[in-house]
């Protein structure tokens, strides 16, 4: 039987003019049968009304995709420089992607450097490509001050980063007590034996007893809350509150898209 051919998804930022021959080099290169444009929710500083701008920038790259394709590309609002915000939304479109069998191809110019670390992070977890296009040559031109500054001008081939590192995440069972407080809203407050029958014992490892999966339970949350990934306090004799801190909700947050 013939192997099924990938489908090829594209994500573009929405950034400056000066990235537009590379991004629409590497749609050439690569013609997506689905395009996401990331655009950013903060302002930027340009000679025409940010909104008309980006607008202008969207329906010239449109231009260069199948009809059918532009129709249906998909415009995603977020923030080009709040990484926590970030990353967990372009960790759930490559993951979601990903796990429909098809190829995610991340074009890096037009983001923020805090947008392209979380694109690129992201892409480390699901097996997407990000790429950045080296430029024909660099020219000196005048900025929108006026300005003497180079830009780049034209592409010349694209460069795959490809980091071998995949990031560290919390594994079982950590990872399942991080979910379900993530799932409840990131608090929890109960009594820790309700907390295990709630996880469930098969979750907990190598544990068959009630008794037993509060042991391990406690031993569990305290590794997370000296990790950083959790808070806790005693609210009554046997009630404990169990909260997750930034760090903790972030985590839980990718955990949760690529369970």
């Amino acid at each position: 039987m013939a192997e099924t051919r990938k489908e090829v998804v594209q994500v573009i930022f929405l950034g400056h003019f000066m990235h537009e021959d590379r991004t629409i080099f590497l749609l050439r290169k690569y013609i997506p049968h689905k395009v996401y444009f990331i655009k950013s929710t903060e302002e930027y500083e340009t000679t025409l009304d940010d909104k008309e701008f980006r607008l202008k920038l969207l329906e010239k790259y449109k231009k260069e995709l199948p009809p059918w394709v532009a129709k249906n590309a998909e415009l995603v609002n977020i923030s080009f420089f709040d990484f926590n915000e970030t990353f967990p939304k372009l960790l759930e479109i490559f993951s979601k992607e990903a796990k429909a069998g098809n190829e995610v191809i991340i074009n890096l110019h037009g983001a923020t450097i805090s947008t392209a670390i979380a694109a690129v992070y992201a892409a480390t977890l699901t097996g997407a490509k990000p790429f950045w296009i080296q430029p024909k040559r660099w020219v000196f031109g005048h900025s929108t001050k006026g300005e003497t500054t180079l830009y780049p001008e034209g592409a010349k081939r694209e460069l795959l980063i490809d980091i071998p590192i995949k990031p560290e995440l919390p594994r079982k069972p950590y990872s399942d007590i991080l979910i379900y407080l993530f799932k409840n809203k990131g608090v929890v407050t109960s009594k820790l034996k309700d907390i295990v029958e709630k996880i469930g014992l098969e979750k907990l490892g190598h544990v068959k007893k009630s008794t037993s999966g509060v042991v391990k339970m406690s031993k569990l949350v305290h590794i997370l809350k000296e990790k950083g990934f959790v808070e806790t306090k005693k609210v009554g004799r046997k009630l404990f509150e169990i909260k997750l801190t930034d760090k903790g909700k972030l985590v839980a947050d990718v955990l949760s898209i690529l369970e």
